[in-house]
């Protein structure tokens, strides 16, 4: 394969992650991948589109190759970080952002993967603080404008989130991430169908979109009072990691199991079988809930137009 072949290649890949057609990407990138297996800037494309599809092992993989065939790139390492930050492996994600800082001082898209890590930490000041260095290098970044935008919703700076999701939006009518933004600002405020709409809007884009799915599922979380409860405690959960949710559930159990044996010990029947009740309640609960809402979120997709590869 002459460079010019690969190169042309490329430039349609990168079309296709602009457009976030993941599939489109994937097969341009391993015909080159095909002809020139060493090609780095190839396997760090593959890996970004890897990623957004959840193939979070086959894009460690082709980001790790990628690193080493250009160890000096502030690419690779950023794109190695990114991958990392999607496995919670945050430490490692923090050297190879910094190396990526240290190699290209200017790179926007490493300074938000930092503001996404801090995030993941509950560090919001030191997350804004990267977002704002970010948009100090690039005012108009739709992506960082974004991002800034839903963190000051989540710490309830609603003026300032739209705002910034409205200039967002400016430089991206159609972004993702811009609708997402103004979603979850109009969600805050209590607009919930205007919210959906936007929910709706970016799921066209990209029918994997997972803040979009999110913001569609907090969506319906609101509409309906006892699927919002699964919902937070889901959402509860999954910020606790595998681990610490069941650590959790597990504690739950014993603190039930111990709870009823002191009130048969105080031949306090009644009050031990409502315990008894009440807990096989949750129990149906959190098993039924997520069928239930699974389904909700179902019929909102049905009015999706689906591209035909999702």
């Amino acid at each position: 394969m002459s460079e010019s072949f690969a190169d042309r290649k490329l430039e349609i890949a990168r079309r296709f992650l602009a457009q976030r057609h993941w599939a489109g990407a994937i097969g341009v990138l391993k015909d080159v991948l095909g002809a020139e297996p060493n090609h780095a800037d190839a396997h760090l494309m593959l890996a970004l589109a890897l990623y957004e599809q959840r193939r979070i092992h086959a894009a460690l993989h082709e980001a790790e190759t990628g690193l080493a065939l250009a160890p000096e790139s502030a690419n690779a390492h950023r794109v190695l970080g990114v991958v990392l930050i999607g496995m919670r492996r945050l430490d490692d994600a923090q050297r190879h952002l910094d190396a990526a800082l240290a190699l290209e001082p200017a790179d926007v898209p490493a300074h938000v993967a930092l503001s996404t890590l801090a995030t993941l930490r509950g560090r919001r000041d030191e997350a804004r603080r990267w977002l704002e260095k970010a948009l100090a290098i690039d005012p108009t970044d739709p992506e960082t404008l974004a991002d800034l935008a839903r963190l000051e919703a989540q710490a309830g700076d609603l003026a300032a989130a739209e705002q910034h999701a409205r200039e967002a939006l400016e430089e991206h009518p159609g972004a993702s991430s811009a609708l997402v933004a103004m979603g979850l600002v109009l969600l805050k405020k209590g607009d919930v169908a205007g919210a959906r709409e936007h929910a709706i809007w970016a799921l066209r884009n990209d029918a994997t979109d997972l803040e979009a799915l999110n913001l569609l599922a907090q969506v319906k979380a609101r509409e309906s009072l006892w699927l919002g409860l699964w919902w937070r405690w889901a959402s509860f959960t999954s910020v606790l990691g595998d681990g610490r949710s069941v650590a959790l559930m597990l504690a739950t159990f014993i603190t039930y199991r111990i709870a009823r044996l002191v009130l048969e010990d105080l031949d306090l029947e009644g009050a031990a079988s409502l315990l008894q009740y009440a807990w096989l309640a949750v129990c149906a609960y959190t098993w039924i809930g997520p069928g239930v809402f699974r389904r909700m979120l179902d019929k909102e997709l049905e009015t999706v137009s689906l591209r035909d590869d999702y």
